[in-house]
């Protein structure tokens, strides 16, 4: 609590003695709010349970390991999607508090490089596509990093475990529990990991495409019989010469499933390739209709899980 004796709202030469000009008044009002201001950031941030996660599958994690002590702030919430997010000024404030903040980095979060290179400075940061054990692989046609990592259950313990170990040192008061937590989220993450492959092995040889290749994580661990990439990112639409080379992949492999993410331009993906007879799905790899919380996680992978082996499936219908 920032006392107003410390910090008073007005300077102590108000009122004034004497008549002053605008520009004289207008000092002695900010001047001291500033001063004020430039103290909340500090002193908020030195208070436990100011943890910022960006997206809602690595919230859903540090929820985890939070859970029976605080609960962190999401930034991108509800259906906003983290490549085209805009930072609104209470995310500036948000961040502005934090003592932790956990995010992907700027290959997939852009909206944040600059942001926190002023805003949360005094904020502990982890990039957790630098997290040791997390597996990396490249974006399909090789330029720079696919950061759509948490898809991937062991990088998900990798987070969990750096996430637990940097909370500990931050609130060393409650590191039993923090490394408690973790140990059952990582429990869990096992559990998930041994359903995920039962449930795919058997479709594991089906071959399938997709719009943009958000699902590498999920489709290196569990073996899966990935073909093509419509694009190359999702924010950049295909020209008439990638999809012309597109549908003679997925044709000459006899693709029977094709996956795309809700914000994907369904409506123009049907236009290039509906005539092909592949059978198209939704897949969420982020948890866009999900309600934020340890849960969604766990939710989140089991549901893409059985909606692909679900398609992949030869007894799925059209």
């Amino acid at each position: 609590m920032i006392s107003s004796r410390k910090y008073p709202i007005w300077p102590s030469v108000w009122p004034p003695s004497q008549p002053v000009g605008t520009s004289r008044l207008i000092v002695l009002i900010l001047l001291p709010l500033a001063c004020l201001l430039s103290v909340i950031p500090s002193a908020l941030a030195a208070e436990k349970g100011n943890i910022v996660a960006s997206i809602k599958p690595l919230h859903s994690l540090v929820a985890g390991v939070m859970a029976g002590i605080g609960a962190p702030a999401l930034l991108v919430k509800g259906t906003a999607s983290p490549h085209d997010y805009a930072l609104r000024p209470s995310d500036a404030i948000t961040i502005n508090r934090a003592s932790l903040i956990i995010w992907t980095g700027g290959g997939m979060e852009s909206f944040l490089e600059k942001p926190l290179g002023t805003l949360g400075k005094n904020a502990r940061k982890i990039d957790v596509s630098g997290i040791p054990g997390v597996s990396l692989l490249p974006l399909q046609g090789g330029n720079g990093v696919n950061l759509h990592l948490w898809l991937d259950p062991g990088n998900a313990g990798a987070i969990v475990t750096a996430v637990s170990r940097t909370l500990a040192e931050i609130d060393p008061a409650n590191r039993r529990a923090y490394l408690r937590n973790a140990g059952r989220v990582l429990n869990r993450l096992e559990n998930l990991d041994g359903k995920l492959r039962s449930r795919l092995s058997p479709v594991s040889s089906q071959p399938f495409a997709v719009y943009h290749d958000a699902y590498a994580y999920l489709t290196k661990r569990y073996q899966l019989n990935f073909i093509a990439a419509l694009t190359d990112q999702a924010e950049r639409p295909p020209g008439a010469r990638r999809v012309g080379k597109f549908r003679k992949s997925i044709e000459r492999a006899g693709a029977r499933c094709f996956f795309m993410a809700p914000d994907t331009p369904a409506k123009s993906v049907h236009g290039m390739i509906a005539d092909t007879g592949i059978r198209i799905r939704v897949l969420d790899p982020v948890g866009y209709n999900l309600r934020p919380g340890p849960d969604l996680y766990f939710r989140l992978m089991e549901n893409l899980s059985r909606s692909m082996a679900g398609c992949l499936s030869r007894q799925a219908g059209g």
